[in-house]
């Protein structure tokens, strides 16, 4: 075992000296000294060049997201995650991701480029849940930092679902040029009431549009 003894170099024949700029600190920097001395006593200074280590770090804020209740095969609004690079060099965001996969949650984020010490990029998170009860999920951001990865997590109750419903409840295009046309995607409407259902005329906003639809003016 060692014990702290002193907090001076002793008087005491100094045996062997070991240097190096990777030697760790104790503060968060590199960059040690160390005296063997006689009696198998060691002593240890930071070097004058000791430096902080270069590398970027994560934060988010919150760790946790809690949402309201949400009917069954229906979206909630998305709350939001800040992801700060905390660290003194680039953060670059590998993948982020909800567990379990499928589950109860979806994100959307801008953390799709380097992101500079200081700087921040956001995660939306949705609640869908696919069964009533609570539900919960871990939000995972990984990335080129010590232990490679951060997490949330994410806790919603479902309720019974509405007796319209629509499969699926989120859509994501790939890149889609400036003035061009994705590939269609489909979304399928059902009743899962007991009676038969009157249905309007559905909308879009944004930069989409509806581009065929099957649906009647009421739904068996």
């Amino acid at each position: 075992c060692w014990s702290l003894y002193g907090t001076s170099l002793p008087n005491a024949p100094v045996t062997q000296l070991a240097a190096a700029s990777a030697m760790p600190t104790g503060d968060g920097r590199t960059g040690e000294l160390r005296a063997a001395t006689y009696g198998r006593g060691i002593w240890q200074i930071p070097l004058l060049t000791a430096a902080t280590a270069v590398q970027p770090a994560m934060s988010l804020s919150p760790t946790a997201l809690t949402f309201t209740t949400q009917a069954i095969a229906t979206a909630s609004d998305p709350q939001t995650i800040t992801v700060t690079n905390t660290g003194n060099a680039p953060l670059i965001v590998s993948q982020v991701a909800t567990t379990p996969t499928p589950g109860d949650f979806n994100e959307t984020d801008t953390c799709s480029a380097a992101i500079a010490p200081s700087f921040t990029c956001t995660i939306q998170v949705r609640f869908l849940p696919t069964a009533t009860g609570t539900r919960t999920g871990i939000l995972t951001v990984y990335g080129n930092v010590s232990g490679g990865q951060a997490t949330a997590t994410l806790t919603g109750t479902g309720s019974a679902a509405a007796a319209i419903v629509l499969d699926p409840i989120t859509l994501a295009f790939s890149s889609t040029s400036v003035n061009a046309t994705s590939t269609a995607q489909n979304i399928t409407i059902s009743n899962t009431g007991g009676t038969t259902a009157t249905l309007q005329t559905p909308s879009v906003t944004g930069d989409f549009h509806i581009a065929a639809n099957t649906c009647g003016a009421t739904l068996n």
